[in-house]
């Protein structure tokens, strides 16, 4: 079932991807002038937090490496079936590898994400992992509507499930300026797990959970500002525009990833 997907080389790639047209975008479909300017704040991001006794450092790979206090090296890897993007961070020792593709032989399409940090240092390193997207369409979210009216109708929006992490994201019924109502039945998922594991991890459904009062995703406030970051017992999952990220602590020792 095929999937199309956008790609360019600021952020983390992917600038867009969603099934069958731009009215059925999962992330928001956009020209490549736009492209080049909103996919390193829109598109995927990974926030690493990194404790020590000393103190904590907080470091986000693919952001721009000209202004950050960190000595980095990337590289983009493009095939006929996957795309691979790696930064290697040799001021904390740490190497990150995002690579992508679609899902095969299934009834439905789907983007697959896989991270792998590696812990390139002489030493354990204990991490807290952000990853994800900081603004998903909900299922029902035509292109027109996100362009125009994007504010409004998110008192459309839901997200089901997170309970099981694995959440549903749709609009509640079709928006139109009609007398008839039409249920949405349709939606868009988003799941992660750990690959030695195979547990799923935990999901964070509302943006301002990671990113407080910067709604221009910028800055991941909470996750700064918050020692021990932790899921929250309660997030917002209706009536706002949702996002899609998934949180793990690990201690990695030297040379695993």
């Amino acid at each position: 079932i095929p999937m199309w997907a956008f790609y360019i080389n600021r952020g983390q790639g992917i600038s867009s991807f969603g099934i069958e047209s731009k009215d059925k975008a999962i992330l928001e479909f956009q020209p490549a002038n736009r492209a080049y300017r909103l996919t390193s704040i829109q598109g995927f991001r990974t926030f690493i937090k990194i404790s020590s006794d000393k103190n904590q450092k907080i470091y986000e790979p693919f952001s721009n490496s000209l202004v950050s206090p960190y000595k980095v090296s990337s590289r983009m890897m493009i095939s006929s079936y996957d795309l691979t993007i790696e930064e290697t961070n040799s001021t904390l020792g740490l190497k990150t590898t995002v690579n992508y593709f679609t899902l095969p032989q299934e009834p439905y399409a789907a983007l697959i994400r896989r991270v792998t940090i590696e812990n390139i240092s002489k030493k354990t390193l204990s991490l807290e992992v952000l990853d994800g997207i900081p603004a998903i369409n909900p299922y029902g979210l035509k292109d027109w509507l996100g362009k125009h009216i994007s504010r409004t109708v998110e008192a459309w929006s839901a997200v089901r499930n997170l309970s099981k992490k694995a959440p549903f994201y749709q609009f509640k019924v079709e928006v139109a300026d009609t007398p008839q109502v039409t249920p949405i039945k349709e939606g868009n998922f988003y799941f992660a797990f750990d690959a030695a594991s195979h547990q799923l991890l935990d999901i964070i459904a509302e943006a301002s959970c990671i990113f407080g009062s910067s709604t221009d995703f910028l800055v991941p406030e909470e996750f700064i500002k918050n020692k021990q970051f932790d899921i929250p017992k309660e997030q917002q999952t209706s009536n706002r525009t949702p996002c899609a990220f998934s949180f793990q602590k690990i201690n990695l020792p030297a040379q695993q990833s």
